[in-house]
């Protein structure tokens, strides 16, 4: 729709004060820094990520095995992140 010049202001499914965006979901979003701090605080990094770039570059701090760790879980965080933006839109259709 938006392609097409449509404007859709579509919010947030987690925090609900915000456009979504795929940053603002996966990574700005309050609800989800919850999940990079907890994330974050396992691998002992000071800041969480604001975007994908900042998630692929705390990994070069680490050995290869906490580099494999470390992608696991962001991976990981990001999958769960979006089946809880599916499972809050679908509830919020019914």
């Amino acid at each position: 729709m938006r392609r097409r010049q449509f404007s859709i202001v579509s919010r947030c499914a987690l925090c609900a004060s915000e456009e979504e965006s795929r940053n603002h979901l996966l990574y700005t979003c309050r609800e989800t820094k919850k999940v990079w701090l907890i994330v974050s605080n396992w691998f002992g990094h000071l800041a969480t990520p604001k975007n994908i770039e900042d998630a692929i570059a705390a990994r070069k701090k680490h050995s290869p095995l906490i580099k494999q760790l470390w992608q696991a879980c962001v991976i990981s965080s990001i999958v769960q992140i979006w089946k809880a933006r599916n499972k809050n839109f679908m509830r919020s259709r019914i």
